[in-house]
């Protein structure tokens, strides 16, 4: 579980859990290799948590019977997956940052599930999860006429007769 709050001393209740997943933090599950490095460990964990990289380090974290957070002590030349494992950390670990909190924005590309499909967004060329995709198009200022759809006249669905309907447009309006 990444925390946002550098100065937490105790997890997080459900409604702040719900609040940390909506911004890209909050629990996943991350596989860590016995042979990791701590270079692949790290990278790993900022790959999971991309806000990580805007805490200027970050410390890792055991949860105690009474929900009081503390600290893993940080091994020579840092964490590898091999000593990670071998203070019993199988279960779930928290990262605190230590120089800055973290952003607490909503986030639509960092909550999805990891085998949601993503999709490119044409106007800012953001990868989206595909079911948040059209919510992310109406904010983000995306303009049908960015793109020009080449449809060729031998098509049997084309007719004389052009209907012009705006799904967005209309939502948006509506």
């Amino acid at each position: 579980m990444c925390l946002a709050d550098r100065f937490a001393q105790r997890i997080p209740t459900t409604k702040e859990q719900q609040n940390l997943r909506e911004c890209g933090l909050g629990f996943k599950k991350v596989s860590i290799a016995s042979n990791a490095t701590p270079q692949e460990v790290l990278d790993l964990l900022q790959t999971a948590f991309p806000k990580l990289h805007q805490s200027g380090g970050f410390e890792y974290l055991k949860a105690d019977s009474s929900k009081r957070l503390y600290a893993i002590p940080l091994p020579e030349g840092g964490y590898t997956g091999q000593n990670l494992k071998g203070y019993g950390i199988q279960g779930k670990i928290y990262l605190r940052p230590i120089q800055a909190d973290l952003d607490k924005e909503k986030s639509q590309v960092d909550h999805q599930s990891d085998d949601e499909i993503l999709q490119e967004c044409r106007s800012c060329h953001q990868m989206i999860p595909q079911t948040r995709l059209r919510e992310h198009i109406l904010h983000c200022g995306y303009n049908e006429s960015d793109e020009v759809l080449e449809v060729s006249s031998n098509c049997p669905i084309i007719s004389d007769e052009v209907l012009e309907v705006d799904p967005l447009r209309e939502a948006a309006n509506g």
